[in-house]
């Protein structure tokens, strides 16, 4: 017997099923967000931030597209990854002698020593 799995997106603003829905991504305050809109409510949405963006300056990429992540600061040196590494062990937290460390270790020590 064979089967089928149909996914349907609805708009999430008034949960019509269309074939015109479309799934939007945007940053808010830092925070990315995305939602699946039907033709009227992109055709609203896409309005309003026009008008906005077209009253704004570029600030320069941010947020969720920071291409390889990390926080885009200074890179840490040597004897800052061997006291992180110390740390993450004697935290219970697995990480290679060499190589990076995973973004949760690396927020989780940040956290730890603010």
């Amino acid at each position: 017997m064979a089967q089928k799995v149909e996914v349907v997106l609805t708009c999430d603003l008034d949960e019509r099923s269309t074939p015109a829905v479309e799934t939007v991504q945007f940053t808010y305050g830092g925070q990315a967000y995305e939602f699946e809109l039907c033709a009227d409510h992109l055709k609203e949405f896409t309005e309003v931030m026009q008008r906005y963006a077209s009253a704004a300056r570029p600030a320069g990429r941010q947020g969720a597209g920071r291409g390889r992540g990390g926080r885009g600061g200074r890179r840490a040196t040597g004897s800052e990854l061997a006291a992180l590494r110390a740390w993450a062990q004697e935290n219970g937290y697995t990480v290679n002698e060499r190589g990076r460390i995973p973004l949760h270790v690396r927020q989780a020590y940040e956290a730890a020593n603010a």
